[in-house]
C-alpha cells in the first residue's frame, strides 16, 4: 500500500515494493493478467492518473479484484463509479447470512457448487455465513451483476458484484472484468510487517474463502455477459432473401425485395417465388418479439417476463435465458 495509507498489512519479504511501482507505469501494469487490491485498512483516495491506468488496463483485457477500502478504485472515477450506487463507509457488521443471487445462470451454478459435498460451504442451498461485513454500496447497476447479498440488517444489502469492461461497450467488445467484494475474506489482526503467508491461519477454508475461490475462477475465465444475451442473425444465416423478417431476438431486419413477377414467400418462408401462405407465431414456434410471417409481413409474438429476454435461451423468437427461483412451499421445505 502507499506510504501512510491505512494500517498496512503483510509483506512479501523485506524488499516488498510499494504500490506505486505497479500503478505508476501502464507498461508494468499491463504485464499482469490479474491485479488484486486488498483492503488497505483505511480509505485513501487514489490519484486520477493511477485510476485511469486501471481503467485502461481492464479495457484491454485486464482483470481486477477489489475488496472493502479498495472501493477507492471504483466509487469516484467514471465509468467505474456508474456500475453501482455507491455510499461508502455506512456500517460494519460482524456476521450475516449471505444469500447467493440465483436469478442468473452463473448464480445458480455458484449456489450448486457451494452446496456440493466436496466443497461443503453451504448447509442450505444458496446460503453461506459471511463474517466481517462492510456496507459501501446499495445496489449493482445493470448490466453489473450482484452475486451475493444479505437481508439482515434490513434493507437488503449487496455484498459482492461484478462488471465487464469497457463499461458500456457491447458484450462482444468487452474483454476485461472487475469484481468487488464488500467483506473481509481474511481478517488477520496485527499483520503489519508480517511476511506472507505467516498472517494466514491454519485449517480448512471458510465458506467465504471458498466463495472467493469460485470468484477467482470466474474472474480469470473467458469474459461473457453474466445475464444471457441474444445474438441476432442475418438474412443469410436465417436462409431468407426477401421481406421483413425477425432476427431471432425480437427485432426486424429487411432481407430485400423480389424480382418482377415474384413475391416474398412464394418460394417458402422468406424466399422469393410464386405462391405464399403466411404462418402464425404459434406455427413457427415463436412466443416473443417481432417476427416475420414468412411472406414479407411482420407479427408481434408477445413479450417476455423479466429477467428472461427474447432469444436469451439460444432459441430464436422464444423467451429464455434465466432461472425462476421457487418458493419454500414449491420446494416442500418448511425451515
Amino acid at each position: 500500500n502507499p506510504a501512510g495509507a491505512g494500517a498496512g498489512g503483510a509483506v512479501i519479504d523485506n524488499r516488498t515494493p510499494r504500490e506505486q511501482t505497479l500503478l505508476g507505469s501502464q507498461t508494468t501494469l499491463n504485464a499482469y493478467d490479474v491485479v488484486l487490491f486488498p483492503c488497505e485498512g483505511g480509505r485513501d483516495d487514489e490519484a486520477v492518473a493511477d485510476q485511469q491506468r486501471i481503467i485502461t488496463y481492464t479495457n484491454t483485457g485486464g482483470r481486477v479484484f477489489a475488496t472493502h477500502f479498495s472501493y477507492v478504485w471504483l466509487y469516484n472515477d467514471a465509468p467505474f463509479s456508474g456500475t453501482a450506487t455507491w455510499k461508502v463507509d455506512q456500517s460494519n457488521t460482524a456476521m450475516v447470512t449471505g444469500l447467493v443471487d440465483q436469478t442468473f445462470p452463473k448464480g445458480v451454478a455458484l449456489a450448486a457448487w457451494l452446496k456440493q459435498p466436496a466443497v461443503g460451504a453451504s448447509a442450505v442451498l444458496g446460503q453461506i455465513p459471511v463474517n466481517v461485513v462492510r456496507h459501501d454500496f446499495n445496489a449493482a447497476v445493470a448490466p453489473s451483476q450482484r452475486w451475493l447479498y444479505s437481508q439482515a440488517p434490513d434493507p437488503v444489502q449487496p455484498l459482492h458484484y461484478t462488471f465487464n469492461t469497457p463499461v458500456g461497450a457491447l458484450p462482444q467488445n468487452q474483454c476485461g472484468r472487475v469484481v468487488f467484494s464488500d467483506f473481509h475474506v481474511e481478517d488477520a489482526q496485527n499483520a503489519q510487517g508480517v511476511v506472507f503467508p505467516q498472517e494466514c491461519t491454519a485449517g480448512p477454508l471458510t465458506p467465504q474463502e471458498k466463495l472467493l475461490e469460485f470468484m477467482l475462477f470466474d474472474l480469470t475465465s473467458c469474459v461473457q455477459p453474466d445475464m444471457p444475451t441474444c445474438a441476432p442473425r442475418t438474412c443469410a444465416q436465417l436462409g431468407f432473401n426477401c421481406g421483413q423478417q425477425g432476427d431471432g431476438c425480437g427485432n426486424v431486419i429487411n432481407c430485400g425485395g423480389c424480382p418482377m413477377g415474384q413475391f416474398c414467400g412464394g418460394g417458402g418462408p422468406g424466399l422469393c417465388g410464386n405462391g405464399c401462405t403466411a404462418k402464425t407465431c404459434a406455427q413457427q414456434g415463436f412466443n416473443c418479439g417481432q417476427q416475420g410471417d414468412g411472406c414479407g409481413g411482420t407479427l408481434q409474438c408477445g413479450n417476455c417476463v423479466l429477467p428472461q429476454i427474447c432469444g436469451g435461451g439460444g432459441k430464436p423468437g422464444v423467451c429464455g435465458g434465466n432461472c425462476t427461483p421457487k418458493t419454500c412451499a414449491q420446494l416442500g421445505s418448511n425451515c
